[in-house]
């Protein structure tokens, strides 16, 4: 076995970012850091599944609204950002796939056996 402990702050947040690349958002300094507070049990397939999430928040804001417009989609994504509010509800609504309990576990079991 090999444990694979979870990312660090500067990891999430790189992941994070990388995730963002290719949206618009508008997050601050400060709202990225309310994330990775957050997110503090996540793994990085935890972070990648809330990014995919909070970057359909606008998308069903778009839809939600019934836009009829001659805009095409991307325009209008283009014009709602990823926001704080959408990855909050993605926080919200996805729960870290490990437990401390776990973690512990774990890594008293590889210093047991020397893999950490």
């Amino acid at each position: 076995r090999i444990l694979i402990p979870m990312p660090s702050k500067e990891a999430k947040k790189k992941m994070l970012l990388k995730h963002l690349s290719h949206h618009v958002y508008n997050l601050s300094e400060t709202e990225l850091e309310e994330i990775l507070e957050a997110t503090d049990r996540f793994s990085g397939a935890d972070m990648k599944l809330i990014c995919k999430e909070a970057v359909m928040g606008p998308v069903r804001k778009i839809i939600a609204r019934k836009q009829s417009s001659s805009k095409s989609i991307q325009k209008l994504v283009k014009e709602n950002p990823v926001t704080i509010d959408d990855f909050r509800a993605s926080i919200t609504s996805t729960k870290p796939s490990t437990c401390s309990s776990h973690s512990k576990k774990y890594l008293d079991w590889a210093k047991a056996h020397g893999s950490a």
